[in-house]
């Protein structure tokens, strides 16, 4: 698994996700029963605060939402995607930030951690694992998870350059690393999702 070589280029990733916004909800297709497992297994719940990690166009959000969370903050590198998301939620739970994960900083700690079919897009995996568990409440939970399997996220992380993206690892690497900062309590990766779920130590 590569991990803090700068092979990535964030700049570049910034401008791929930017221009693909406004095109970006038309382009993605939800398996609502896999959504609905990853958000059980990730405990998202009511009366939760909620950091979504590289949300997109806040895909997930309207998820948070219903299961009655008390706070959504909502962060991604692309401005591009934040505007778009911006534009579709505007309740007073949600909050939008353009930043790149390992700068944002927040004065309140979060009960949930999502990365949400985002993680190969992270150079610096063990910074950003080490960064969120500084943002994580002490009884918190941060997840990481796909909403397919691992070869097809892989297959479609292949077809974009290598400065863009990496291959996400198998489940046993990945939750090494995982494992290294917090308390991995469940993990899974079959035909049609792939999560690590993990605890505060």
């Amino acid at each position: 698994m590569r991990d803090d070589k700068g092979l990535m280029d964030k700049k570049e990733i910034v401008f791929f996700f930017d221009t693909l916004s406004p095109l970006w909800d038309g382009m993605n297709k939800r398996n609502e029963s896999v959504i609905k497992t990853l958000l059980d297994n990730a405990r998202i719940d009511d009366n939760c605060s909620v950091l979504d990690v590289a949300t997109g166009t806040g895909v997930l959000i309207p998820d948070y939402l219903s299961r009655k969370v008390k706070q959504v903050v909502a962060i991604d590198s692309s401005a591009g995607m934040i505007k778009k998301a911006q534009a579709k939620f505007n309740q007073e739970a949600v909050t939008f930030y353009t930043s790149d994960v390992i700068e944002f900083e927040s004065k309140t700690l979060f009960d949930r951690i999502v990365i949400y079919n985002a993680f190969p897009h992270f150079d610096e995996s063990l910074k950003v694992l080490e960064h969120l568990n500084t943002l994580l409440s002490k009884e918190g939970i941060v997840t990481i998870a796909h909403g397919q399997s691992r070869d097809k996220t892989n297959a479609c992380h292949h077809k974009i350059s290598h400065t863009l993206s990496k291959e996400l690892p198998p489940l046993e690497e990945l939750c090494k690393l995982v494992s290294s900062i917090f308390e991995v309590t469940d993990s899974i990766s079959d035909d049609e999702m792939y999560q690590i779920v993990a605890k505060k130590r």
